[in-house]
């Protein structure tokens, strides 16, 4: 029998990261519980889970040893948080990321449960020793930040409030890890995990660069998606220090110690990400950015060019949206605002520039030419790009 056989967990929230931590737990073969204190908003979730895993199941994407059909058997959906929370060992936590709502939910929560429940948030900012103020037992508490999409992107942070036991850490790392995600421990609090503070620093940084005149937008875009992200997939920065000298990493420091030191002590302060340099940055199409460089991704994996048939398949798609005019396949001045949103429906991006986003898939088609080594690779590419309307753009 499995580890997963028979074991409940009940996620809180039905929004984008409880149906997606959904997905990952039923893969792995748990039983999933979803509440939602909105009366059938956790039927509606499994409604969409279910298109979800169907689509992944045709692309050939879907996560775990079962099919569609019975990953979506361990998944069902509760009004009463009562019923929800029986049985399960693990609850995650998906509300929206406002202290006061996480712990009117961890209150409501451990009057219901054993002491032996792990009570798992998953804030992306907030620390543990907030979030869990209220509760009264903080030994069974903790942090795990997915990183959006958890479907795709598998990293969690698993960061301890200052009583949380070493086996709570344990058993969640194991959890994460039997559901085919990749934990990393903290161990200790700190503002902003590790993931957002490596982060933030590189904002910080690219943000001064293009408001001194520096380098443009796009250029400090391609310099992390063609220079350090490239790298970044594979190995981290540390890794990367050790295998850039000949001696290893003490031979690095050795060698470049002075330099990093020079060019760190001449950063600026902090950004205010506003005035006019967050309007100048902003006029930037960030959305030609990102779909652009999509597609250049799908090039470099070695899709090479594209089928004449197949191009038009994909063409067609867009067309029935409402990006093109009628019959010669060009852009329509005057795009309907409705189609746009329609593909990216929660986009702050296509909210603004709906003509941009035309753009973005016209330069796609007419900059980009590609055949693939198999069609289906280039479908299930498309598909995946289709996603991004989920979860890159907002």
């Amino acid at each position: 029998m499995s580890s997963s056989e028979g074991k409940t967990i009940t996620v809180i929230g039905s929004g984008l990261i409880g149906r997606s931590w959904a997905m990952v737990f039923i893969s792995g073969g748990y039983r999933v519980k979803i509440y939602d204190n909105q009366p059938g908003q956790a039927a509606r979730a499994i409604h969409e889970v279910r298109k979800q895993l169907e689509d992944l199941q045709e692309e050939c994407m879907l996560r775990g040893d079962r099919n569609a059909s019975e990953q979506i058997a361990l998944l069902s959906s509760h009004d009463d948080l009562c019923q929800a929370l029986e049985g399960a060992f693990f609850i995650q936590e998906c509300v929206f990321e406002e202290i006061e709502a996480k712990r009117s939910v961890f209150q409501a929560v451990e009057s219901h449960v054993g002491e032996g429940v792990i009570l798992s948030s998953s804030t992306s900012c907030l620390l543990p020793s907030n979030i869990f103020s209220q509760v009264q037992n903080r030994k069974r508490c903790i942090i795990s930040h997915p990183v959006n999409p958890p479907y795709y992107v598998r990293l969690v942070e698993l960061v301890p409030h200052p009583e949380t036991l070493a086996e709570v850490m344990d058993t969640t790392h194991a959890l994460m890890t039997a559901v085919g995600q990749a934990p990393v421990r903290l161990k200790k609090e700190i503002d902003g995990f590790a993931l957002n503070r490596v982060q933030y620093a590189i904002i910080a940084e690219s943000w001064r660069l293009v408001k001194d005149g520096v380098i443009s937008v796009k250029d400090i875009d391609l310099v992390m998606s063609e220079g350090l992200g490239m790298r970044y997939a594979f190995i981290g920065p540390m890794e990367t220090m050790h295998l850039n000298a000949p001696e290893g990493l003490e031979d690095y420091v050795q060698r470049y110690r002075e330099g990093m030191k020079r060019v760190l002590n001449a950063f600026g302060p902090v950004p205010e990400f506003s005035g006019e340099a967050a309007e100048r940055i902003n006029k930037v199409s960030l959305c030609v950015c990102v779909l652009y460089c999509f597609y250049q991704r799908l090039y470099i994996l070695g899709l090479g060019q594209m089928s004449s048939d197949f191009a038009n398949q994909v063409h067609k798609r867009y067309e029935k949206l409402g990006y093109f005019n009628e019959g010669n396949g060009t852009l329509s001045p005057a795009s309907s605002r409705a189609s746009i949103l329609q593909f990216f429906p929660s986009s702050t991006i296509t909210r603004r520039y709906p003509s941009t986003c035309c753009q973005a898939v016209q330069t796609s088609f007419s900059t980009l030419q590609w055949k693939p080594s198999c069609e289906k690779t280039l479908a299930i590419s498309v598909k995946y790009f289709t996603s991004i309307k989920y979860f890159i753009l907002d």
